[in-house]
């Protein structure tokens, strides 16, 4: 074949290439893109949930260390499950055949 015919067979399929390539780099790009915004937005959410949430912890905490109704419901209720984790039960005996 002619040297000049080669040489424009390699450059339109070396051109196809790159702009096949380049277009699926562009479209996954695009997506990881679109991933990382909607994954931050889901962390923000959860960041302002955990604060909330440490708020209202806060405040119970400071309610029971106040000694108010709430905290001597709540220290009953602990003790309650304390109590009853300690309380183990008995093993039961195996019943003996009767002859």
């Amino acid at each position: 074949m002619n040297e000049l015919l080669l040489a424009n067979l390699f450059f339109i399929i070396t051109g196809s290439a790159v702009l096949v390539v380049g277009t699926f780099l562009c479209i996954l790009c695009f997506h990881l893109i679109t991933f990382m915004r909607k994954a931050r937005a889901a962390l923000d959410r959860m960041e302002a949930s955990a604060e909330a949430l440490m708020d209202d912890v806060k405040t119970l905490r400071d309610r029971i260390a106040n000694g108010g109704i709430f905290g001597k419901i709540v220290t009953a209720v602990v003790g309650a499950l304390a109590h009853a984790k300690r309380e183990r039960a008995v093993p039961r005996r195996k019943k003996e055949d009767s002859i």
